[in-house]
Order: structure tokens, then C-alpha cells, then sequence
């Protein structure tokens, strides 16, 4: 009970820091928000026998934490001040950040594998669209449109924890996959990375690699911007290290 107390405090001064002036108007929309999927969730409580069990306990049973967490990450990119954005959310989880960003009048799809029922359910129950697919560096992302934000968070398909994680050639090949294909003029890609064994998010040669060409670059966090040079400068890039 005290580290979650302790988790809220955190969370809701990172929320005042952020939204000083209108921080009212903020926990008002958590309310209205945590009311909302409370209500939507109902029948869920099914799953706690499920196979999905990990899931169901993370995301359900702790899931005031998690959406106070997806409100930080809209809070972030500014998702409460805009409307009307196309967003794509890879590995969505139950759902949460895409269906905060629909609160505020945008219009967010999701991604994430197929076979978790919880994760399946939840995003049905917020009436999310969402697309099946495990993400590979060398496949193009299933939906054939093009968004103005595509984010990731707590970034698993990248081959984290394994010696297969992602590299400076992999990352190379999928965020061109994206401009070319999924990414509007202008449009941004959000990255938040998990740590990796070593305490770091990414290597230095994969710090290198965003530095070149990415708008912010935060901790664990990249922030890039598409323009129309964009891909030739990825081409351009060569890993010296």
C-alpha cells in the first residue's frame, strides 16, 4: 500500500510539473478517464483464472498506476492540447496511452501480438482498433495509411534482453520502412526503450546512430522528426564505430 501511494505521489507531481496551470483540469480527466475504463471493464475480471495471468495482474489489477502513467506520455507529446492526429501505438498492452489519446479527439490505432486475451479483451472492451503483428526490423508494419505520431513504449520487439537485440543496421531498416510507408511529412516517431542487462537503454553505436539524425534525444527516450531529407540521411549514415 505505501509504494503505491508512493507511485501515485510520483506520478501526479510528474503530471503538476508538467501541467502547472492547468493541472486541475488534468486530474479531472484522470477521473473522468479511470471512471470510464472501470465501466467498460466490468466483465473482466474473468481473466484472473486465464493463462494470461501475468497480464491480467500487471495491467488490471494495477491499472490506476499504468493509466497515470499513459497520461504522463500524452502529457509529453502534448496529446491533451491537440485534436484530430492520426497515431499509431506499437505494442499497445491493455491499450491504455492510444485510448487516452482518443479521450482528447484524436485518432489512435494500436499494434501487438497476437495470442495475449487479456491484451486482446482490454483493447476491444476501449474500443481500440488494433492490428495483430510481431514486429520485425525487415517487415513493414501492417496498416496502409500513414499517421502523424507513431510511438513505442517499453520497447520489447527489438530483441530485448537477447543477443539478438537490435542494432544500429536494424534500426536503420525499420524507421525507413515507417517514412516511407506509415510516416506523414512532418509526422513524428516517439521511442522509449527498456533497459538492456548492462543498465543502458542502447549501445553507444545505437546513440551515435539517433544522434545523426533524430529531434531530442532524453535517457532512454527519441524523439524523431520526418522531413523530406530524411531518408537519404539515414542511407548516408555510416556506422564508424
Amino acid at each position: 500500500m505505501i509504494s503505491k501511494v508512493k507511485s501515485w505521489l510520483i506520478n501526479f507531481f510528474t503530471l503538476f510539473k508538467k501541467r502547472t496551470f492547468s493541472f486541475v483540469r488534468i486530474i479531472s480527466d484522470y477521473i473522468k478517464v479511470k471512471k470510464i475504463i472501470n465501466n467498460k471493464f466490468e466483465s473482466l475480471d474473468e481473466f484472473k483464472e486465464t493463462s494470461d495471468l501475468e497480464s491480467f495482474e500487471k495491467y488490471f489489477l494495477f491499472k490506476e498506476n499504468f493509466i497515470q502513467h499513459a497520461f504522463i506520455r500524452a502529457i509529453n507529446l502534448d496529446i491533451d492540447k491537440t485534436q484530430n492526429l492520426s497515431i499509431l501505438d506499437l505494442g499497445t498492452g491493455a491499450g491504455y496511452f492510444p485510448f487516452i489519446c482518443n479521450y482528447y479527439g484524436n485518432d489512435a490505432e494500436s499494434i501487438d501480438i497476437k495470442g495475449n486475451t487479456f491484451y486482446d479483451k482490454s483493447t476491444k472492451a476501449l474500443g481500440l482498433t488494433k492490428f495483430h503483428q510481431e514486429i520485425k526490423y525487415n517487415e513493414d508494419l501492417i496498416p496502409e495509411k500513414k499517421y502523424d505520431l507513431i510511438c513505442a513504449y517499453m520497447i520489447c520487439f527489438n530483441g530485448h534482453r537477447t543477443k539478438d537485440v537490435w542494432g544500429v543496421n536494424e534500426w536503420k531498416i525499420f524507421i525507413t520502412s515507417i517514412i516511407k510507408k506509415n510516416l506523414k511529412i512532418s509526422g513524428k516517431i516517439f521511442l522509449s526503450f527498456n533497459l538492456e542487462d548492462d543498465g543502458n537503454p542502447f549501445s553507444s553505436e545505437l546513440e551515435n546512430f539517433f544522434t545523426f539524425f533524430a529531434k531530442k534525444i532524453s535517457n532512454n527516450e527519441i524523439l524523431i522528426q520526418n522531413t523530406v531529407e530524411l531518408e537519404s540521411v539515414l542511407q548516408d549514415y555510416k556506422n564508424t564505430n
